[in-house]
């Protein structure tokens, strides 16, 4: 029994079997709609897969909901599925750090926070906020697999597969496509493979594993329906920060194609009594009018532009060009070149946004206990942590060099996917509360590690771990 509660795997099942039978206990498995589901659905009951890859969803999430519903049991299954699954990924996550870092107590603590982090308050939804973050977890363990030890086929594998499925799930994390292998470089640096052509072989092979799924998904897009891409609602997304720059003078200075659709979009927002953001203006006060200028604004306009034009005969100037294409295709181009054409006239505007959105995506960071916490420890242990190792021979390491690797590979990991997703959020759109919990997904494990192996150097009296 002894041995048993010495070893760190136990420890996790038993958190995790503790989680879930709490939830169960308190109806924390009880389904919840949202405003979102009811398109997931609709993709799920398409018949024709040229419908499925024209929608504005892709198709990861509807495909898993088809799956579910096959059983005939609705949609009661779906949050115990998404959390099993998730806390899978959880043990993945746990025997690839441990693989990395030689400890199998340190890749506890980069796991323990994440069945409570934010992320948790999206398992009962409807949406694949959750599954794509379950995706993200087991395409970043196979990374550090893969850069732990000898490249094993099953886990390029895994690594292409759960990368592409992140995405399919949740398209802005599309990003992973490109941040994976620039991780993925790092952590095999910090393991210490630092010949350079082979450190830049593997880093190809780990681009190629990652790219040419997305290229191969986004060129049978581009055969089937006509658009190269993941799926079409860039445009509706762009409009939904663009539309808050349209004033009566921007709709002047727009091209001719693009003044009827911005006209628009403009008489609409006036209608709800909005104002056209300027310098002066409070930024958020355009953040939460984002969604409507998509639903109630951007899309309706495009709908009604689009009736209009596929109206007209063939030749005349108002004409686009693919109009057989599937109309939400269509429709999604149009707000595209209009979004474009918006920013590239009013581009202060945009670059107050972007900036905008940045701070406040790093103002969150003070709002939730499971980063707030993690920091405040080691602000804590950092002053003891000194003290305790300052009359350490200097002729013995602090700590094993896989164990440094992996702390810094940790941080690298929780502030670079930080980083690169609130970038590519704040570009289109804004941190909101739900892509918010996402994008800190590896920032409370990372933390953690750091405070695990800071307090093993501080108390002499605990065994090392393995």
């Amino acid at each position: 029994m002894k041995a048993i509660l010495r070893r760190p795997l136990f420890w996790l099942t038993l958190q995790l079997a503790v989680t879930f039978c709490a939830l169960a206990w308190t109806g924390g498995l009880e389904y919840t709609r949202v405003a979102d589901t009811l398109s997931y659905l609709n993709v799920a009951d398409t018949g024709s897969w040229t419908e499925a890859l024209s929608h504005h969803r892709t198709v990861g999430y509807p495909l898993f909901l088809r799956a579910v519903m096959t059983f005939g049991r609705w949609l009661n299954p779906v949050p115990a599925l998404q959390i099993l699954l998730y806390f899978g990924s959880l043990y993945l996550f746990w025997y690839a750090v441990k693989r990395f870092s030689g400890s199998g107590w340190l890749a506890w603590a980069a796991v323990v926070p994440l069945p409570w982090a934010g992320v948790m308050t999206l398992a009962t939804f409807v949406q694949p906020d959750f599954l794509a973050a379950a995706a993200a977890i087991v395409a970043v363990s196979c990374l550090f697999l893969l850069a732990a030890a000898p490249a094993r086929v099953g886990w390029w594998i895994g690594l292409g597969v759960a990368t592409f499925c992140a995405y399919q799930l949740r398209p802005a994390a599309v990003f992973l496509v490109a941040f994976l292998p620039v991780l993925g470089a790092v952590l095999k640096w910090l393991r210490g493979d630092r010949g350079w052509k082979q450190l830049g072989r593997w880093t190809a092979v780990a681009c190629l594993v990652t790219f040419l799924p997305f290229l191969a998904f986004c060129g049978l897009r581009w055969a089937t329906v006509g658009h190269f891409g993941v799926v079409s609602f860039g445009g509706p997304n762009q409009t939904g920060m663009a539309a808050n720059f349209i004033d009566k003078k921007l709709v002047r200075e727009l091209p001719q194609e693009h003044q009827r659709l911005a006209g628009n979009m403009l008489r609409l927002r006036r209608k709800r009594g909005w104002e056209t953001m300027s310098r002066r203006s409070s930024t958020f006060d355009h953040f939460v009018q984002y969604n409507d200028n998509i639903w109630r604004v951007a899309i309706p306009v495009a709908q009604q532009e689009y009736k209009r034009i596929s109206a007209l005969p063939e030749g005349h100037p108002d004409r686009v060009d693919g109009m057989a294409r599937p109309a939400r295709v269509v429709q999604n181009e149009m707000l595209s070149r209009a979004s474009k054409a918006i920013v590239r006239l009013r581009p202060g505007l945009y670059f107050k946004w972007v900036t905008s959105a940045l701070i406040y995506g790093l103002k969150q960071l003070l709002n939730y206990v499971w980063i707030v916490a993690p920091v405040l420890l080691i602000l804590f242990s950092t002053p003891i942590f000194l003290l305790a190792t300052r009359s350490t021979d200097t002729s013995t390491p602090l700590m094993e060099r896989r164990v440094l690797a992996a702390l810094i590979g940790l941080l690298a990991l929780g502030v670079g996917y930080f980083a690169a997703y609130l970038l590519l959020v704040s570009l289109v759109s804004f941190p909101f509360t739900r892509y918010f919990v996402s994008l800190t997904l590896f920032l409370p494990g990372a933390l953690c590690a750091q405070i695990f192996v800071m307090w093993q150097r501080i108390l002499p009296s605990i065994h090392p771990l393995r």
